[in-house]
């Protein structure tokens, strides 16, 4: 039934056609001639239609039966020896090599399975090069033919030069002597069946290129649809009807090497993707164990040999995606608006037809293109890079029993400590804001000596008001902490790794800076200002030791020793819980936030090569446009998630530093006039803490939002008159999302800029004189 169909259409396409390629028959060998050397030694080249000779057929069957029995040869000793082995490192070795024979094995099997549309595949390609009767569109197919020729070739020496290096390893090793005086000579791993694996890349690379061909002359005759050619004469009906045959001969071609590869590369996706892990680790060990120089270059080439073939695989797919999608390019881009408006209308289905991705696909789950390449290529300081990021964020959360784990669900160990943590900070947190409430409510003092017990309290409000939002965001953390280490294991692009760790540095200086300043002006207050104001003998003969948190205490009398040394260094604590959740949260902000930056840097730099031809060449737009795309809208999830995070703690900080500030303010003018140097240097720190803390938060807001105001400018300045006609209309969308920049807010209500800076100080001093007026 499926040649039928393939007769009928090529009956159509040749109906206007008096004569044939005469040199078809060598242009074809010609097109074919590596995979077929590769591949019909082993019995996966299908036998032709007029090959019905017995002989044939046996010997093609009995190479089949000779390369199947070959291979499970060589797998079963493999796992049998492999379960045998203890030595963790050797298994490994084994693991990559019987990995690598199984996908072999794989591969030939599916091979072998789609011998029916393989031949069909190979027919299709010989009867275009039978009616190719132009010398122009027999040069451009003949052109296309030498790029598939190219692919087998680089492949076969890619994967010869290994299997080679490898195979003669054991020779120029010595051998080796076990402890019962046995000679142990050790053998190659025979799993480089490297011819039928090089077959299969030839063939994919011949069939794309063919496909490459037959777009070319497909463009060519449309180029000639408005005014007619050599290639394309006849009535404007005519000269449409055979461009729509061409394509949809073109498109049925296409589907059936999609069918033909899709289980073959998902295979080959696997096999790559676990390859490079293994032996990447084994070139690790053998440096670190001082291996032969021999040894850890024949595994360097290995690992060399494995990623430069995917990549072959993703760039063919990736070839096979562009030039399908140019053809939708060239019909808008003619002079279509000459042709007679019902005719010109004829081309909206070539164009509809075009804008779906003609691809390769590994078993309908990854498109085989050079995106899906650069996802298997990790950055290598992946994990030196996270922890530089994580490092102070880490240690800070770790402390409050808030480290949301990226990888994994904590054990029970790690979660009963971690319940543990956050009991004994809430018990911190209480323990020090219900007494000073309760000494507020029932002590009767002077205006101003309330005034000055007012900080304290309403910071370990504060403290916990903003420890609870991170408890309840924990799950957003843990996604904003995962989209993190994501990025950093697919740092591609050019100078990317550097821009990131650039910004990471700046988000590191924030969280020291305010680590420094909040510690600092913390804990002096903590412990300078009750000891600087000294012991004071009330009228009852009774000496009064300060607090820095003045607390009224039901059941005990603080004074007492040892329960003044036990206040004093729970109110120790408890401000060290405080302070590590300011610096935790200020912390949080400067990582995600940088980190957004660095993307928009990147997405920056992206788009500015979107018409540089030298970098990329002009028929990769469309991708890098969907590149463009997929990562903008990535940073703005990211964003969005940053927002959930600190949308409310900033909102708490944001009140609670404006009414900190005027009370603090109004304490360092009341030990001003009591000439109280130690604690009015204390107050000031503290002040400057507070000030310092709200700046990096409003610097933050403000710093994320010029960053992407700077992106909507480079999409408005691009040279997007270089761009295809379609590629500039789809770059509208981008543009628009581009200048709507996102913005972290306070409850969704206050922005954090400069000018939210400027009127929290404003507002603390109006507030402050306000208050100077009620207590006078």
């Amino acid at each position: 039934m499926v040649d039928r169909k393939q007769e009928k259409t090529l009956n159509t396409l040749a109906a206007n056609v008096t004569k044939q390629n005469e040199l078809h028959v060598s242009d074809f060998y010609y097109a074919i001639q590596i995979s077929v050397c590769l591949l019909k030694p082993f019995g996966a080249w299908p036998l032709a239609n007029d090959e019905t000779s017995k002989f044939k057929i046996v010997l093609h069957r009995a190479s089949m039966v000779i390369a199947t029995f070959l291979l499970i040869f060589i797998i079963v000793p493999m796992m049998l020896h492999m379960m045998k082995e203890k030595d963790v490192f050797l298994i490994i070795h084994l693991m990559c090599e019987l990995l690598f024979t199984l996908m072999a094995f794989a591969k030939y099997v599916l091979l072998l399975w789609h011998q029916d549309r393989l031949r069909f595949c190979i027919d299709y390609v010989a009867n275009d090069w039978r009616y190719a009767i132009i010398a122009e569109d027999r040069d451009i197919m003949l052109a296309n033919a030498r790029l598939g020729r190219t692919f087998g070739i680089t492949s076969v020496v890619f994967m010869f030069s290994c299997g080679t290096m490898y195979y003669l390893q054991p020779i120029v090793t010595p051998n080796l002597v076990n402890e019962d005086n046995v000679t142990v000579r050790s053998h190659p791993s025979a799993s480089e069946f490297l011819v039928a694996f090089c077959g299969i890349c030839s063939l994919m690379a011949n069939f794309v290129a063919h496909v490459c061909g037959q777009c070319d002359v497909l463009i060519s005759l449309l180029e000639e649809l408005v005014d007619g050619g050599k290639r394309n004469s006849g009535s404007i009906d005519n000269r449409i009807a055979l461009i729509i045959t061409r394509h949809l001969h073109l498109l049925r071609f296409v589907s059936h090497v999609r069918n033909l590869f899709t289980e073959i590369c998902l295979v080959e996706f696997m096999n790559a993707s676990c390859n490079i892990c293994l032996l990447g680790y084994i070139i690790i060990t053998d440096m670190n164990n001082n291996e032969s120089f021999l040894q850890i270059f024949t595994y360097f080439f290995g690992l060399v040999s494995v990623i430069f073939n995917v990549f072959m695989f993703c760039y063919i797919g990736d070839l096979l995606k562009e030039r399908c999608q140019q053809i939708g390019t060239i019909c808008y881009t003619i002079e279509w608006y000459r042709m007679p408006s019902r005719k010109a209308i004829d081309l909206l289905m070539p164009i509809a037809i075009s804008r779906y991705s003609a691809t390769l696909t590994a078993g309908k789950m990854l498109t085989m293109t050079l995106t899906t390449f650069s996802d298997m290529i990790p950055n290598e300081y992946q994990e030196t890079d996270v922890k530089y990021v994580f490092e102070q964020s880490h240690v800070v959360l770790r402390m409050l029993g808030i480290w949301p784990l990226i990888d994994r669900q904590p054990n029970i160990i790690e979660k009963i400590i971690n319940i543990f943590l956050v009991i004994v900070c809430y018990l911190l947190l209480h323990c020090d804001m219900v007494p000073g409430i309760l000494y507020y409510a029932v002590v009767d003092d002077e205006p101003s000596e309330k005034v000055k017990m007012m900080p304290p309290i309403l910071y370990s409000v504060m403290a916990i008001a903003k420890y609870s939002t991170l408890l309840v965001h924990e799950y957003d953390i843990r996604s904003c902490l995962r989209h993190i280490k994501e990025d950093w294991g697919t740092v591609v692009v050019d100078d990317a790794r550097e821009m990131m760790l650039s910004k990471a540095s700046n988000g590191r200086r924030l969280f020291t800076l305010c680590c420094t300043f909040m510690y600092c002006g913390g804990l002096s207050y903590n412990t300078i200002v009750p000891l600087s104001r000294g012991s004071i003998v009330i009228d009852e003969n009774i000496t009064i030791r300060p607090f820095s948190s003045p607390g009224y205490y039901v059941f005990f009398d603080p004074q007492n020793s040892p329960a003044y040394e036990i206040v004093f260094l729970q109110q120790v604590l408890c401000g060290f819980v405080m302070y590590t959740i300011t610096v935790a949260i200020c912390g949080l902000a400067a990582v995600f936030v940088m980190h957004a930056c660095a993307q928009m840097e990147i997405l920056m730099r992206q788009m500015e090569n979107l018409v540089d031809e030298s970098e990329f060449g002009q028929r990769n737009i469309g991708a890098k446009l969907a590149i463009i795309v997929e990562h903008q809208i990535r940073i703005q999830n990211f964003l969005q998630l940053v927002e959930n995070v600190l949308r409310y703690s900033s909102l708490v900080e944001i009140v609670g530093c404006t009414t900190l500030m005027c009370l603090t303010g109004y304490c360092i003018i009341g030990e001003w006039d009591n000439r109280n140097l130690p604690a009015f240097c204390t107050y000031v720190t503290a002040l400057t803490s507070v000030i310092i803390n709200i700046f990096i938060l409003c610097y933050i807001g403000e710093y994320v939002t010029a960053q992407a105001e700077e992106v909507g400018l480079i999409t408005c300045t691009l040279d997007w008159y270089r761009l295809p006609t379609n590629v500039a209309r789809d770059m509208i969308l981008v543009i628009i999302s581009s200048n709507i920049p996102p913005r972290i807010t306070a409850g969704k209500f206050i922005e954090l800029s400069f000018k939210t800076f400027g009127d929290v100080i404003k507002s603390a001093v109006i507030y402050l004189n306000i208050l100077r007026q009620l207590t006078e």
